[in-house]
């Protein structure tokens, strides 16, 4: 495989003189494979070659097809927000399935498409993940500098907004920090499809920082409020429960299991 950005040089033995190639996968007198300047795959083939290949020996038409078919699906799936290196190789990953296709080696263009089909599952991981992990920690971030600038500045937003309602915010700011470190420590579990898109990605991870603020704050308002926590007595201080909050951001069962003591709580209220 060759790479260059200039027109194959002209001659008059050469069916591909006029041709512009960026990266060359595959050329013979019969057909060329090809990866175009604006990083699309193309390929040509002579009218003496289209009018012998069916009646080689181990032509399949089936199977010829089969495999053209298969490398235009892949190669719609290869993404815009992929780098050009990227792109680069799962095409030509693709055009080797067709130069086998080409030779009618149809067993190993079937293992081309197949390492091409797995290349582009990783890389596509790659970049949902990259995604996912970038808006969740733009969103935690943007939580920690508000934390911390009020933090700086606490006294006046304890005059101007009360001493309780900036331990809320504290508490929601643990709280996301919290979801922050759950959503790296899973990061390598989740199943990533970037073919959702790229808004979709930035709103389920900022989302999830969101529930880790929301949960600090409501686990806050539970220990708070003596549903939960209650042996602790006096020990119960802000920081325990910046810390309390910040294991509550990173855990969704925890936040759960106070939903259902509120429940239970108020199921034992009788009506009047």
């Amino acid at each position: 495989m060759t790479e260059q950005n200039v027109a194959v040089p002209s001659a008059s033995t050469n069916p591909w003189a006029d041709l512009h190639i960026d990266t060359l996968v595959m050329e013979t007198k019969n057909y060329i494979v090809y990866i175009a300047p604006t990083i699309e795959l193309k390929w040509e083939t002579t009218e003496k070659f289209d009018g012998q290949q069916p009646a080689q020996k181990n032509f399949d038409p089936t199977k010829y097809y089969s495999i053209f078919s298969e490398g235009g699906v892949l190669e719609a799936r290869v993404r815009r927000e992929f780098d050009v290196d990227t792109r680069k190789e799962l095409l030509c990953l693709i055009g080797n399935a067709l130069v086998c296709s080409f030779e009618c080696d149809y067993s190993a263009a079937i293992k081309a498409l197949e390492d091409a089909r797995q290349f582009l599952r990783e890389r596509s991981e790659e970049l949902s993940r990259f995604w996912y992990l970038s808006a969740s920690f733009v969103m935690a971030i943007l939580f920690l500098i508000i934390g911390f600038s009020i933090w700086a500045t606490r006294s006046y937003f304890e005059k101007v907004l009360g001493t309780t309602f900036v331990w809320l915010i504290f508490f929601g700011v643990a709280g996301a920090a919290g979801a922050l470190l759950s959503v790296i420590l899973r990061s390598g579990k989740l199943a990533f499809d970037p073919s959702s898109g790229r808004l979709l990605h930035y709103l389920e991870g900022a989302s999830r920082i969101w529930a880790g603020a929301l949960s600090g704050v409501l686990v806050s308002l539970a220990i708070k409020a003596d549903f939960i926590f209650g042996a602790l007595g006096a020990a119960r201080s802000n920081i325990m429960i910046v810390l309390i909050s910040m294991a509550a951001g990173a855990s969704e069962r925890l936040a759960t299991s106070i939903i259902s003591k509120i429940d239970s709580e108020c199921g034992k209220t009788p009506r009047k």
